[in-house]
């Protein structure tokens, strides 16, 4: 019974360093992925409603946007990276199994609050 105990607690905390690491790889990742030219999506709100705007405006609020959803990412990861360290083993599984009924959930229309 007590090996049991440990090899479960060995796999969650591997589980959890695994998925910490993934998301510290995702994290450093995504910038250089930003960095690449993407594709012209627009104006978000309420910028797409100035009817005035020349392209070098444009140009500048798109670049604006994009810098600044990047490093509301960065900090959210760095949020979670401290979060999780002061965490213990169970204390992470029980986000780990949060995370994953909340993906689920996401995922499945029929569980989706009525309007998203």
């Amino acid at each position: 019974m007590a090996r049991s105990k440990w090899l479960t607690g060995i796999s969650v905390f591997a589980l959890g360093a695994g998925l910490v690491a993934a998301q510290q790889q995702q994290a450093t990742t995504r910038p250089a992925q930003q960095s690449r030219p993407r594709q012209a999506r627009g104006l978000v709100q309420p910028w797409n409603h100035i009817k005035d705007l020349n392209e070098d405006a444009k140009t500048k609020i798109s670049e604006i946007h994009r810098k600044a959803v990047e490093e509301r990412a960065a900090i959210t990861a760095r949020e979670r990276q401290n979060i999780m360290a002061l965490l213990s083993d169970d204390q992470k599984k029980q986000v780990n199994d949060f995370e994953i009924q909340r993906a689920r959930t996401r995922n499945n229309p029929a569980t989706r609050p009525a309007g998203r």
